[in-house]
């Protein structure tokens, strides 16, 4: 039998959502490779996409920002900023997906011309943009990548 544990978010401003779960993998960068997440670890990411895969063997995925992940006993506790989004895999192309890779390719065209303008010195501010629009480039990239598509979760009662 597998082990039952309790998934537990908590957001910047202490809203705590559970659920129940029998493992949590972690995506590593964006490609189709996923690391379980081990009895007694520890972990922190800038952003982060993984999938849970719940007591009746649904699979959720998530993508957080700056996510803080603790598994100690029974309890996985993610500590993260930002909302909380779940989402499932989605066997079609639809509409979410394709305006989110339409969305991609605008970020990716400023990005570039961010990149160009920072290779003229024409201002400092340049490296913060750059850094924004590639934080933003992860989320649409997962959702792309992984076709997923916003679910919501049926979370535990507190």
């Amino acid at each position: 039998m597998t082990k039952q544990l309790t998934l537990e978010f908590v957001s910047q401003t202490l809203d705590t959502n559970k659920i129940e779960i029998i493992k949590l993998e972690i995506n590593n960068n964006l490609k189709d490779s996923w690391t379980v997440f081990k009895h007694n670890s520890v972990a922190s990411f800038k952003q982060c996409l993984f999938r849970i895969t719940t007591i009746d063997k649904q699979v959720i995925y998530f993508i957080l920002e700056n996510a803080f992940m603790l598994y100690l006993e029974d309890t996985i506790k993610i500590k993260y900023n930002g909302k909380l989004y779940s989402y499932v895999i989605s066997e079609n192309k639809n509409d979410f997906i394709l305006q989110t890779k339409e969305k991609l390719t605008q970020l990716n065209n400023q990005l570039q011309y961010l990149k160009a303008t920072n290779e003229l010195n024409v201002s400092s501010i340049i490296n913060s943009n750059i850094d924004q629009i590639m934080d933003k480039m992860y989320k649409h990239k997962a959702i792309y990548n992984f076709s997923l598509q916003p679910k919501e979760v049926s979370w535990k009662e507190k």
